[in-house]
Parts: C-alpha cells; sequence; structure tokens
C-alpha cells in the first residue's frame, strides 16, 4: 500500500478518510496512525481531531411508523409511536456497503408491544418480529440474517 504525502496550510481542516495518510503541515507536523473517517483543525498549536463518524445518529420517534435509513444506529421509539419499524434486509446496501457487521439498537419506550417488518433471531435461535414495550434490543447483520447481538 503506498503511503500519501499532502501538505496543508495551517488554517486548513483535514479530512482522513483512509490510512495510511501522512501529511506535512506547514512542513513542520506530521499526522500518521490517525483514524480513518476523522476531523482535524488546526488550533493555533497543532492540528486537534474536532469529529469522527464514529457518533451513533440516534433517532427519537412519535410518529405511527418508521423505516430505517442508512446511518441510522439507535432508534428509539416514544409514545405516539404506533406502528412497524421497517428494517431493511439483512444483506441489503446503502451506497456500496452492505449491512454485513451494522448494529441497530431499538429501544421500545411507546407504551406498547411494537414489531419490526423483517424477522430478527433470538438468543434461542427462533426467529420473531416482536420488540417489548420498555425493552431494548441490539440487532446485528451477518448478511442474511439479523439476530440480537444483546438485550
Amino acid at each position: 500500500m503506498a503511503t500519501v504525502f499532502q501538505s496543508f496550510k495551517r488554517d486548513d481542516q483535514i479530512e482522513v478518510t483512509a490510512l495510511p495518510l501522512v501529511g506535512v503541515l506547514d512542513t513542520l507536523y506530521v499526522l500518521t496512525n490517525v483514524t480513518p473517517n476523522t476531523l482535524w483543525r488546526w488550533d493555533g498549536v497543532a492540528y486537534r481531531e474536532i469529529s469522527s463518524v464514529n457518533y451513533e445518529k440516534v433517532v427519537r420517534v412519535t410518529t405511527a411508523g418508521y423505516t430505517v435509513l442508512a446511518n441510522d444506529s439507535v432508534i428509539r421509539l416514544l409514545p405516539g409511536f404506533t406502528g412497524t419499524v421497517a428494517l431493511p434486509t439483512a444483506a441489503s446496501s446503502f451506497d456500496v456497503t452492505t449491512n454485513i457487521g451494522r448494529k441497530i439498537t431499538i429501544i421500545n419506550h411507546s407504551g406498547g408491544i411494537r414489531a419490526t417488518s423483517i424477522t430478527y433471531r433470538t438468543g434461542s435461535a427462533r426467529t420473531t418480529t416482536v420488540l417489548p414495550n420498555n425493552a431494548e434490543i441490539t440487532i446485528m447483520s451477518d448478511g442474511t440474517d439479523w439476530f440480537i447481538k444483546s438485550n
């Protein structure tokens, strides 16, 4: 794998999308071993990491139903939610990536038992669509099935 060299001015904002990235900053500073998908900004002394896409997106739902989007991580069902959580298929793709390894946490505070649009496997390997009231499940995709990682 080739090393990528880039020059930056001190006031540049740097987005690291892949490794390796070695940047010579004003010929004095070098970024190495940084986390992919991070954003760095000059603070007057050095470049500091200011954000990362590793944060989980939390969605609060109070409508009749909800379709899980590509970057949703945590779905919190609140009073007013009365429908179904529409999951993507375990092997579907958003852009060029698949759902293999994707985790989705669903927290049901809606006041009733709800359901998912697609079955997921429980800890006993049975399939269900049930989202118990006042409960939390984390499901994960293996590319074929959604299964409970924790609850």
